[in-house]
């Protein structure tokens, strides 16, 4: 097969819609580190050059940093994980000074002015820091959420749409019940929203609508950021929201936690059958999505492996959930188990790293696209996603650092259904509104899963000039991703019963019973209940198709502070992205037999034993003349 590409060239321009589009990367990265800046000055207001600065703070893993003051006082800390800090500064013939409680977010410069006064060197003034409101250094507008909040804040689990949702300027698109999850920031389209875990975009290749393709574990996450305008060209293309999202660290200190979660009592029920005018629900139908059990486990440990140098931080989640859809027979049940891993390292003084690892799976029982569908027309579904995450750092001098980074996840989808009654059931669409469609005698049809991937390696330079109009902070990288959204496709048995209503009736007029009977939600007529039906078989094999795409990014950023009141962010981006189809799969369909009753069919990455099910034709099970279907 021949593959097609699309190419596109510009700077920092998303054009296209299609399906195909959607598989290309989007080359968004976070920013996961922050600096602290100061000068260093007398009560007269001279500067001190030379002074020693000292930080200490329990999100570094040494535990202290150290730098000196240049010639106009100042100093820099550049590339520092977010936490809360204290600050001391110490020179001959002054005392010594401490600023404690500095908070440092991610992305963020906090700059320090410290005030040293004249008098014995062992004597200490000590300072506490309040937390500025606005970082004036900055024109991106975002929302942080830290680990106490997070863990205060009344949302559900999940920090990508329910705690993204608290943050100003995000608003619900109709995300209830897993449909398209992702919120609109400030009125835009929530498919123009990337999603991002430890660096990692894990944005759904189907579309940004679909929000992320990779789970949390809600305890091991120590920040969730939300960014939407303004934001720093190394997060790449989007004009929503990123959503960026950071798991623990270890420590020094040995911490934990073990938690059990549960839903206590049932959701309230509002639901009405009467939505005004013709259009009425059977008042006999549940139509309310009714949760039945909730729980969720969640185990973490973290520590040193060798204090100031090695931490570890490990995480299980197994949240499950047990839900009654409107109008379906069987409830939807879904399984996870989440696992998490992370190092964090300084290798000497100028070398820092850490490796991190993610892996779920999930299994969903009970899907169905119809309401009202026989039991036996279901699907269940495995998937796994497996994350890993590396960064590196080299700090070639106190202003000059290095960076690499390998982010990447992969996702694999597969459905398979029951096949417990050897051939498709019988689907009528005919009635259109969803308390009308039927799905009966036989096993669910259609097959739907994704599997994708995604993989960036990133180089990095930052600098920090402070002598050169002003203050530059600059960061200079070009980031490389490959990746692909596939999509598998087609009918569990090769074919798919669609039944329709016959074009002729003897028993009345084709208006008695084709649009509405008495009420909107009613089959047919009290006089005329029965009807005639003919079948349509179409006929199409399991395929995978197949999309792939590269991206290569050049960005800088550069935070010019001319004085202390203006502040300007510069950023240039430019992207270079290839989308097209790859060499797909269609599946063979064998004809030899039908599977044992109770027998899963599935198809996965091969043709599998349960395509050995798939052919045998029942075109002639229903007749137009002689098969009634009643109401």
């Amino acid at each position: 097969m021949r593959s097609r590409a699309l190419v596109r060239s510009g700077p920092c321009l998303l054009l296209g819609a299609m399906l195909l589009v959607a598989a290309m990367p989007a080359s968004a990265q976070s920013v996961n580190e922050g600096n602290i800046t100061g000068t260093v000055s007398v009560a007269t207001g001279e500067v001190l050059p030379g002074a020693t600065i000292t930080i200490t703070s329990a999100a570094l893993v040494s535990g202290t940093r150290t730098a000196v003051s240049g010639s106009g006082g100042r100093f820099v800390f550049m590339s520092l994980p977010s936490g809360r800090y204290d600050l001391t500064a110490s020179m001959q013939g002054l005392k010594t000074t401490t600023e404690t409680g500095i908070v440092l977010e991610r992305g963020a410069t906090v700059d320090v002015p410290v005030r040293m006064e004249i008098g014995q060197f062992g004597e200490t003034v000590t300072v506490t820091s309040a937390t500025p409101i606005v970082d004036t250094r900055s024109s991106t507008v975002d929302t942080t959420f830290d680990a106490q909040l997070i863990a205060k804040v009344p949302t559900g689990r999940n920090p990508f749409y329910d705690l993204a949702l608290t943050a100003p300027g995000m608003s619900a698109v109709g995300a209830e019940q897993s449909w398209l999850p992702s919120p609109s920031a400030y009125g835009s389209a929530n498919s123009q929203n990337i999603t991002l875990v430890n660096g990692v975009d894990t944005t759904n290749p189907r579309g940004s609508a679909w929000g992320s393709l990779v789970s949390v574990n809600y305890n091991t996450v120590e920040e969730v950021k939300v960014l939407s305008l303004g934001a720093q060209a190394e997060y790449g293309n989007y004009s929503g929201a990123a959503i960026d999202v950071i798991t623990k660290s270890g420590g020094n200190e040995f911490h934990g936690d073990v938690a059990y979660y549960t839903q206590v009592g049932d959701a309230a029920d509002n639901s009405t059958t009467d939505f005004g005018g013709w259009l009425q629900s059977d008042p006999d139908l549940e139509i309310t999505w009714e949760p039945i059990s909730n729980d969720e486990i969640s185990l973490t440990l973290g520590g040193p492996i060798l204090k100031d140098r090695l931490w570890f931080y490990v995480g299980y989640g197994q949240p499950e959930s047990e839900t009654h859809a409107p109008l379906r027979t069987l409830p939807e049940i879904s399984k996870t188990k989440l696992y998490d891993g992370k190092l964090t390292a300084e290798l000497g003084a100028n070398h820092r790293a850490w490796l991190g690892l993610h892996y779920e799976d999930t299994k969903a029982y009970n899907g169905t696209w119809g309401n009202g569908w026989d039991a036996s027309m279901v699907y269940d579904s495995e998937t796994t996603n497996f994350s890993p995450q590396f960064q590196y750092q080299w700090v070639v001098s106190p202003k000059d650092i290095l960076g690499f980074k390998y982010l990447a996840f992969e996702s694999d989808q597969n459905p398979y259904t029951s096949g417990e009654t050897g051939h498709p059931g019988y689907i009528n669409w005919w009635k259109w509104l969803p308390v009308r469609d039927m799905g009966t005698n036989g096993d669910f049809p259609y097959i739907e899963g994704q599997k994708s991937n995604r993989q960036t390696v990133q180089a990095d330079f930052s600098h920090y000039a402070d002598n050169f109009l002003g203050e530059h902070d600059l960061k200079f990288g070009v980031q490389y991703t490959k990746a692909e959204g596939n999509y598998l496709g087609g009918y569990f048995q090769g074919y798919a019963n669609f039944a329709y209503p016959y074009p002729w009736w003897p028993y009345g007029p084709a208006q008695d019973w084709w649009w509405n009977g008495p009420e909107s939600w009613q089959w047919g007529t009290d006089e005329n209940p029965v009807f005639p039906m003919y079948n349509r078989k179409v006929e199409t094999n399991p395929y995978l198709t197949v999309r792939k795409s590269d991206s290569t990014g050049v960005f800088a950023d550069d935070t010019w502070v001319i004085n202390d009141r203006f502040t300007v962010n510069l950023g240039l981006r430019y992207d270079h992205s290839t989308a097209g189809y790859g060499t797909g799969k269609i599946y063979v369909i064998s004809t030899s037999g039908i599977p044992a009753r109770g027998a899963r069919v599935t198809v996965r990455g091969r043709v599998s034993s349960a395509a050995q099910v798939l052919g045998r034709s029942i075109g002639t099970a229903i007749h137009a003349e002689s098969q009634k279907i009643r109401r």
